[in-house]
Order: C-alpha cells, then structure tokens, then sequence
C-alpha cells in the first residue's frame, strides 16, 4: 500500500495519494487508533500543503475527537492522560500553525486557530486568538473587494458570532474592529 502510494505522489498523483491517505485516516478515526492518524494526517499534509482543508480536519481529529477519547480512556492513568491529551493538542496546534504557513489566505485556518486559542477547555491564548480572527476578518474583506459573497456570509456569520457570545464576544469584537481601523 505505501508503495503504491510513494509511486502515486512520484508520478505527479499527489491529491489522489492523500485521498487514499483520507480512507486509512477515516478507518484510524473509526478504530479510535489516534497514532495512527495523527501519522497519516502529517502524512497527507505533506503531501498536499495547500489544501487548507486537510490541515484543518488534521487539528480537530487531534484536538478534540483524540484528546476527549484519551480523557475517556479508563486504559491510562491520569497522569498519562494529562501528557497524551498534551501531547495530542500540541499537535493540532502545530498542524493549525504550519497549515497557515502553508495557505496564507485561508481564512477558514485562521479562524479554526482563534477559535482553539480561546476555548477555555484547553489553553487559552486569548492575544493570539485575537490576532487570528482579526486576520481572519481581513482575508475575509479583502475576499469581499474582490467580490465574492461566500466571504461575506462568512463574514456575517463570524460577527454574528461575537455579538451572540455574551463572555467573550464584546472583547473579541473590540478587538477586531479596533485593529482593522487601523
């Protein structure tokens, strides 16, 4: 199977490679075989850097589909379960990170980051959070200068959003308005 797949992203079949990748992913998700996927995700990400979607889909398997089963798992102790769930979101922090490196007009991954940064389940990074949505709402505009109405739906949507969340909406929405006025 890896052979096969080696010979794919050689002979310029990339996409349809990571596409292969997605089926094993989706059979490890269904296993609950994190390691697994958290392999193939990095694997599929290398493989094809500028689909955002991939990179997105690789931070909530680690995010939240892996850190709750590691937090439901009777098979590890607590202090095991504090590293891996750790160790799980260090990852999807870090596929979240290079994915933007990676597509630097997604919107969609700076939005995924802000919303990671402020969940207050994990670690809050409420600065950087900021950052990613005021980014987010630049891409977004300057989406919406270029005419695409999907962006200001998106856009919409996301100021809905803070205006509907009643304990960090106000904050956020300052802080968004406040940067793209300058």
């Amino acid at each position: 199977f890896s052979q096969q797949l080696a010979l794919f992203a050689l002979g310029g079949l990339r996409t349809f490679a990571a596409e292969m990748l997605c089926v094993d992913t989706t059979n490890a998700w269904l296993q609950q075989d994190w390691p697994r996927a958290r392999q193939r995700w990095q694997q599929i990400t290398t493989l094809c850097p500028r689909r955002a979607n991939y990179w997105a889909r690789a931070a909530r398997d680690m995010a939240k589909n892996a850190v709750a089963w590691v937090n439901s798992s009777e098979q590890y102790n607590e202090h095991e379960r504090a590293v891996l769930s750790k160790d799980y979101l260090d990852a999807a922090e870090k596929f979240l990170l290079e994915g933007i490196a990676n597509n630097l007009q997604s919107s969609m991954l700076c939005l995924q980051l802000g919303a990671f940064d402020e969940d207050l389940a994990r670690r809050t990074n409420f600065t950087r959070a900021a950052q990613a949505y005021r980014r987010a709402v630049e891409l977004l505009r300057r989406g919406l200068a270029l005419g695409e109405t999907r962006c200001r739906a998106e856009l919409d949507k996301l100021m809905q959003a803070l205006n509907d969340d009643k304990e960090w909406g106000d904050f956020f929405y300052l802080e968004l308005t406040t940067g793209l006025r300058r």
